[in-house]
């Protein structure tokens, strides 16, 4: 649940205003890593077949979008994962199990 667990969020915004901002741009990390893993490879694949060149240029064009596909989404939810511990440290709030 990219959000977490809404009454580990409260406690934590309960805790203090400031750590429940960086907890929700945690949340904004996670969406905006699986937004770009979607949107930057069809960006690069467009604008390589817009502007075709050569065959070279049109397959780094495909291995770039592979890595944009591969790579924001966990790089996402990693740096919310990150935050969002961050955030319950900070505030001593436990962690829900």
């Amino acid at each position: 649940m990219p959000n977490g667990i809404p009454e580990q969020r409260d406690r934590v915004y309960r805790a203090n205003r400031f750590w429940g901002m960086i907890w929700d741009l945690g949340d904004a990390a996670y969406y905006l890593g699986l937004f770009l893993s979607l949107l930057a490879p069809m960006a690069i694949l467009y604008k390589n077949i817009r502007r075709f060149e050569s065959w070279q240029g049109l397959l780094w064009g495909l291995g770039w979008a592979v890595l944009f596909l591969l790579v924001c989404a966990p790089a996402g939810f990693g740096f919310s994962l990150v935050l969002k511990a961050w955030a319950r440290r900070r505030t001593r709030v436990e962690r829900h199990r």
